[in-house]
């Protein structure tokens, strides 16, 4: 499967960026699921990835987009928007880049990575069970990550809050619950997709960049959109194509970011716009806010001095998240 190397699609340089499918965003506010039928959700997913050139859909990649379009469309909707803000980086990057822009390939790659960089919530292709054996995950066990992942109720702490405690807070069969579903069904699901009741939210979480890898890597996706898509998590220690991941010297010029660095430098525009986004939507703070609380973020973890980080804040306090305000 390839990504389009030609414009015919959507073009990513000039002012034409704000103009580019405006007809089809839609105001940012999460769509409750099965608000459509899992044929139109088919439909839509068929329709999205095209403007963002694939020729053809693998039908696993299909079938996994689909079911989020239907059980869990906020994730698929926030993974478009950020495609239109990472549109809006690349461009601004080119514009103060001139003579040595990133090329148009591994633009277009880019924004199909940032498409698809959550597909993982739509949980993991296979687990191991007690005795080592290796299943496929089946469809109707995978119902239970994608119900946890459509309900946005904040966590006060997913470092100690366990899947168990977290699943008896969301399913029940008495009245008032998020679903109405027995927990010990739903954990007994989620065994079956290799997570265990006791493993903290955060770790459940957090394995979603490798089951994005996993389901690319099986869809055949061309390997530069594997990379940057599954290391958006790089943060967290979350590495599934061992990206390199040393610090790139403040001292690095433009040229040397495209030249030397780039693959990198892409993958931090995408952890840093990740994360802006978590802080707009769901921490309900301003541009100012989130980008204040990325340059904290960026300083304790010894990051502040990275030129790729260092670029990438620059151009996202430039773009000011625009199509996050649509």
């Amino acid at each position: 499967m390839e990504t389009s190397t030609t414009n015919k699609h959507i073009p990513v340089s000039g002012i034409a960026i704000k103009d580019v499918l405006q007809d089809r965003i839609t105001s940012h506010k999460p769509f409750e699921a099965h608000s459509k039928s899992y044929e139109q959700a088919v439909q839509d997913v068929r329709v999205r990835v095209g403007l963002f050139g694939l020729r053809e859909v693998h039908p696993l990649l299909l079938e996994r987009l689909a079911d989020m379009e239907y059980y869990a469309p906020n994730h698929n909707q926030d993974a478009l928007i950020m495609a239109y803000e990472v549109m809006d980086i690349l461009a601004c990057y080119n514009i103060e880049n001139l003579q040595n822009p990133i090329s148009q390939e591994l633009m277009e790659k880019t924004m199909l990575a940032v498409l698809l960089h959550d597909i993982g919530k739509s949980g993991p292709l296979s687990y191991k069970d007690r005795q080592g054996m290796v299943h496929e995950v089946a469809a109707e066990n995978r119902k239970a990550v994608l119900k946890i992942y459509a309900d946005e109720t904040r966590i006060e702490n997913t470092e100690t809050t366990t899947v168990e405690e977290w699943v008896y807070t969301l399913f029940g069969l008495q009245e008032g619950m998020r679903y109405s579903e027995d927990p010990e069904v739903v954990l007994h699901a989620l065994e079956r997709c290799g997570m265990d009741r006791f493993m903290t939210m955060r770790q459940f979480f957090n394995r979603h960049a490798q089951d994005t890898y996993e389901i690319l890597k099986a869809s055949h996706m061309n390997e530069d959109t594997i990379a940057i898509a599954c290391s958006h998590h790089l943060l967290e220690g979350i590495n599934p194509v061992k990206l390199e991941v040393a610090k790139i010297p403040k001292e690095a010029k433009m040229i040397e970011l495209t030249e030397k660095y780039v693959k990198q430098l892409i993958v931090r525009m995408l952890i840093t716009l990740d994360k802006y986004e978590a802080f707009r939507r769901r921490g309900k703070q301003d541009h100012d806010q989130a980008i204040g609380k990325l340059h904290a973020m960026l300083w304790q973890r010894g990051l502040a001095d990275d030129a790729g980080y260092m670029c990438s804040l620059h151009l996202l306090d430039l773009t000011k998240g625009a199509f996050l305000d649509k």
